[in-house]
């Protein structure tokens, strides 16, 4: 059975999941401050996601595509971040695939717009979690796994 690796990109917080033969075996987050030095942060997330590499041996990530808000500030950073998750990836021979949010959404709820409750909703029902336990970058990075698993089984 393949190991798919979810990776919800954030500067402060990721949001990972772990999805094995359809079945949620883990998530949680990587976590920096925000009061940290931005490069600084990289250096902590970058570590945080090989130690995930190194622990779950995934065959494939699957990691949301860089979405550009009318603010390119934080999509500039969170490209940075994608950057280094990315090489990490390939420097591993690990698969990697990318699906915008939007097409996840759409998948798991019928909805592509759909709110962040809705998305956590979506994933505690379908992997029977207690949705206080996930915060939406969890949902989210599981949704990325499990969506990876439907288009490849």
């Amino acid at each position: 059975m393949s190991i798919i690796l979810g990776i919800d990109p954030g500067t402060f917080l990721t949001g990972y999941g772990v999805i094995e033969g359809g079945k949620a075996i883990d998530w949680g987050l990587f976590k920096t401050s925000a009061r940290s030095d931005p490069n600084q942060r990289l250096l902590l997330l970058g570590e945080a996601f090989r130690e995930a590499l190194d622990t779950y041996r995934p065959d494939r990530l699957a990691i949301e595509q860089a979405f550009v808000g009318p603010f390119p500030r934080p999509a500039i950073a969170l490209s940075h971040l994608r950057g280094i998750f990315i090489f990490l990836t390939k420097e591993r021979g690990i698969e990697l695939e990318e699906y915008s949010a939007k097409e996840v959404k759409n998948l798991l709820t019928g909805r592509g717009d759909s709110n962040k409750q809705t998305m956590i909703h979506a994933i505690a029902n379908k992997f029977d979690i207690n949705p206080k336990t996930l915060n939406d970058n969890c949902a989210d990075a599981l949704a990325l796994a499990y969506f990876s698993y439907l288009l490849n089984r």
